[in-house]
């Protein structure tokens, strides 16, 4: 058994539903797998790719960095129908996000059109037919389905939330960092318990300390010019994409120019200096104007 914050909502029950045994239950902010860590290195660039942080990450970006994610950890207690009606509301200007949130809540694809851009009392209506065409053991109990679903998407709405809060956190952090100091972050709300068959609990490593435990976290940077987070193989890389970092060199180059640094212009030692401090100067001006995403 597995208890999570803040929806303590089970993925077994889920797999029971399709006739399968996964174990132990896996909500989804849980207990997952360990993603192997790379062996320490100083090299600029790494293909090696944390696959599980690399997914929360492809999640996120869904999401405008501007964009303000609602708080609905306050909603636990309330019924099923007022945390729909609240995720509706949230998903509304989201369309990708709310498809892939509702995708990874349903046990089958077929099951989505009853929630993506649906109303929630015509999902009520719809879920019931389309569990009838699927079968399973929830098929003649819609709302313990209609249930399951609304919460497992409520949870993975907060980890997402959360996460995204403290992945910009944790970029700042590790590209700012003094040597002689550690931080140390408490996230709330990720702890998992699990109780094996003897009754023992255990204490495990909920979705997203599993993701970035161990990794390199100069590797997660925000894009200098769109924003977003994204894990970098070049280690110091400042943009997302090409794109992205086309347009940055472009702004950056106005810039110089203003100041009395054209392009191509040989410069002596000091001048070179002065730039380097100008160019840095530019750079923090741009990271500070969003340090930390939604507050």
């Amino acid at each position: 058994m597995c208890y999570n914050l803040p929806a303590d909502m089970s993925r077994k029950c889920i797999a029971q539903n399709k006739g399968h045994n996964e174990g132990i239950s896996v909500s989804p902010m849980s207990i997952r797998v360990s993603h192997p860590k790379p062996p320490p290195t100083d090299d600029l660039t790494s293909t090696w790719h944390p696959s599980e942080l690399e997914e929360i990450i492809q999640a996120v970006r869904l999401v405008a960095p501007d964009f303000r994610l609602k708080d609905l950890s306050l909603l636990r207690g309330e019924p099923i129908e007022s945390i729909h009606q609240a995720l509706a509301q949230s998903f509304k200007d989201l369309p990708d996000f709310a498809r892939y949130m509702w995708t990874e809540s349903v046990w089958s694809p077929a099951l989505v059109g009853a929630f993506d851009g649906v109303e929630p009392p015509v999902s009520r209506k719809k879920l019931p037919r389309l569990l009838k065409k699927e079968g399973g053991a929830l098929a003649n109990n819609p709302d313990e389905a209609y249930r399951l679903i609304v919460q497992r998407a409520w949870g993975e709405y907060e980890f997402l939330r959360v996460a995204r809060r403290y992945l910009r956190i944790l970029a700042r952090a590790a590209v700012q960092r003094a040597d002689y100091v550690q931080d140390a972050y408490t996230i709330p709300g990720f702890l998992s318990l699990l109780v094996d068959k003897s009754g023992f609990i255990w204490a495990a490593k909920d979705r997203f300390s599993a993701a970035v435990d161990g990794v390199d976290g100069k590797r997660i940077r925000i894009c200098e010019n769109c924003d977003h987070i994204f894990w970098a193989e070049r280690i110091n890389a400042p943009c997302c994409s090409t794109r992205c970092a086309s347009i940055i060199r472009n702004q950056l180059a106005r810039y110089l120019r203003k100041q009395g640094y054209p392009p191509n212009v040989r410069l002596t030692k000091n001048e070179e200096a002065k730039k380097a401090v100008i160019i840095n100067a530019w750079r923090e001006r741009r990271r500070s104007r969003n340090p930390y995403g939604e507050a």
